[in-house]
């Protein structure tokens, strides 16, 4: 958590580091901004209230695109002998040090998942559904393609623009539109309360359940997806 005078330049200056806006509060219009920003596992606090954070700081980040970010901010990279660094200092004086350590030499590059992407005839509905019920934050610069972000570090999602998507059947069947991928949703608390949210959002609970401690339903767009307890 970082406090700053103007979160609206703070924001700007931290998006050139490749974070989004997360989320945004105020507890009235003319209180201080309080904003949630996201790049991959890193998150920034950014605070106007003048008791939170009392600075200037020092955030250390490890990120990939050096090169990038030197060329971005106009400064050197510094050849350390634990990682290659850029020092730089947001505009209400905290310090910020991005860093990375080269893979070994002939060593394979890491790969990870880091999105889930979703076919939908309507692209607003179905990424609306999937934000109540997770608790993501929907990007929508593009009306074909939304991108949800958690706040958690859970992998996450986006829904494509695809008119012609037709919804898989479940169970499966030879002859029909058959299903290729599905989410597993992981419920910490109670399966029935969890199953009964997800149908007042818009989903539907699948005529077949083949386990006592996962429920299956399908979501606006007719995509099947798990509810599921740990027993």
């Amino acid at each position: 958590m970082l406090r700053v005078r103007d979160a609206a330049a703070a924001v700007s200056w931290w998006t050139r580091l490749g974070f989004a806006v997360e989320f945004e509060h105020r507890f009235e219009p003319h209180l201080p901004l309080y904003v949630g920003l996201r790049r991959d596992d890193a998150l920034i606090h950014l605070s106007e209230h003048a008791g939170d954070a009392r600075g200037p700081s020092l955030v250390y980040l490890y990120l990939p695109d050096i090169d990038r970010i030197a060329a971005e901010f106009e400064v050197e990279v510094s050849e350390a002998p634990w990682a290659r660094e850029v020092h730089l200092v947001d505009p209400d004086g905290n310090r910020v040090r991005c860093g990375w350590v080269p893979p070994p030499a002939g060593a394979p590059p890491r790969l990870r998942v880091s999105t889930v992407n979703l076919s939908a005839a309507d692209v607003p509905g179905l990424s609306r559904f999937y934000a109540r019920l997770l608790g993501y934050a929907v990007h929508e610069d593009d009306p074909d393609w939304h991108y949800l972000a958690a706040s958690d570090g859970s992998v996450a999602l986006s829904v494509q623009h695809e008119p012609t998507h037709r919804p898989p059947v479940w169970p499966q069947t030879e002859h029909a539109q058959q299903m290729q991928a599905h989410l597993e949703i992981r419920v910490d608390g109670d399966l029935t309360a969890a199953v009964d949210r997800a149908v007042k959002l818009g989903a539907t609970l699948a005529a077949y359940q083949p386990q006592d401690d996962v429920r299956v339903l399908l979501d606006p767009a007719g995509h099947p997806f798990c509810l599921w307890v740990a027993t």
